[in-house]
């Protein structure tokens, strides 16, 4: 009877030691199938230089965002001020001209 009480003793760490191999084990698998997804894993010449090109509703959005910041803060790039000095001088000359 008292080696029927121990049996169940020795058997214990290697139940542990299994269990504990085989959670690794799946960790280890989880790991390796979330990087294999395509979205998130580029592999090596895949795409050109690494670069690929934007969405051009992203650059749109990205451009009308900028020029709402600017208008909002007051800011004009030099094009648009060289536009309006132009404008004003050639309405100053017009109306010079015509008296």
């Amino acid at each position: 009877m008292a080696q029927l009480e121990r049996a169940p003793s020795r058997a214990d760490p290697w139940r542990a030691g299994i269990v504990a191999m085989v959670a690794v084990a799946i960790i280890a698998l989880t790991i390796v199938l979330g990087m294999l997804i395509p979205s998130r894993v580029s592999f090596p010449g895949s795409q050109q230089d690494g670069i690929s090109a934007p969405n051009p509703a992203l650059v749109q959005a990205e451009r009308e965002w900028q020029r709402q910041r600017e208008q909002q803060g007051g800011y004009v790039d030099p094009l648009t001020q060289a536009e309006r000095e132009w404008e004003q001088q050639r309405q100053q000359q017009s109306a010079s001209d015509g008296q």
